[in-house]
């Protein structure tokens, strides 16, 4: 094994302190614990998130993937000491508001005036501006978006504000909605639904054995998906199982548990 492959450290150890997740066929957490384990879907499929923690008047203007980042970050938040309106946030997708633009796409070329609420609402980090707005929210965020790899690198952005304010947690959401035509005939993806997940992470303590430390190695293989890496990631959690490997062009990418070092 070269210098190269030696695997490095990236960051310190996380915490995970909770996490939420949506999509049409997996609206409750329970029935995603049963997909991440078994791969069953739901045969009833729910047409949107309901988002009651959002007001109205908010709640009207919000696309399908605003709503499923809205309904993932706020309830991410349960059960935890954190308070939402004093979290940093990263928010990953690989297509962002893809279905709003190809509606705008199509206005234009059909000569019709554009919305200005679509127009506004299409920009890629539209989701964080509403949980801003809806949490009242004034800390860092960011918004990530690398294709295949806008997870793993929606992951090392969340550490690195992490590692810049160690006393306040980090949301970190991805979603993606499944891609319109024409569209879609050119986008290969593993996965047949749109879904959003968030995490909130903190730093561990030093004797934390419920850490997670990311490592990088030098890879030479090709960057093959089977899985969209967040479900992987997810699903890895869930199982509770040694170690997760995730690739990216270039780079290995491995999460382990209890790494912390006294």
């Amino acid at each position: 094994m070269g210098p190269q492959s030696i695997p490095m450290e990236v960051g310190p150890p996380i915490r995970i302190l909770n996490w939420s997740a949506w999509a049409p066929n997996l609206p409750v957490k329970a029935a995603w614990v049963d997909y991440l384990k078994t791969g069953t879907l739901l045969d009833v499929a729910v047409k949107k998130p309901p988002c009651k923690n959002v007001p109205e008047i908010l709640r009207r203007r919000c696309t399908f993937v605003t709503r499923m980042v809205l309904e993932t970050s706020l309830d991410v938040f349960s059960g935890t000491d954190v308070a939402s309106d004093s979290t940093q946030m990263v928010f990953c997708s690989r297509h962002g508001e893809l279905q709003l633009l190809g509606s705008l796409l199509h206005d234009i070329y059909s000569e019709v005036p554009l919305s200005p609420t679509q127009f506004s609402n299409s920009v890629h980090h539209t989701a964080t501006g509403y949980f801003d707005l809806v949490t009242k929210n004034k800390q860092t965020s960011r918004t990530i978006s690398a294709g295949m790899s806008s997870f793993v690198n929606g992951y090392l952005e969340a550490v690195g504000l992490l590692k810049a304010k160690p006393n306040r947690a980090c949301l970190l959401v991805i979603a993606d909605e499944m891609p319109p035509q024409p569209f879609a005939q050119g986008l290969k993806q593993p996965w047949d639904f749109s879904f959003a997940i968030a995490w909130l992470l903190e730093l561990a303590k030093s004797d934390d054995q419920e850490a997670y430390q990311l490592t990088r190695s030098k890879s030479s293989e090709s960057s093959t998906f089977d899985d969209e890496p967040a479900l992987s990631f997810l699903r890895w959690f869930v199982k509770k199982e040694e170690r997760c490997t995730l690739k990216t062009p270039n780079w290995s990418w491995t999460w382990t548990k209890n790494r912390c070092r006294p």
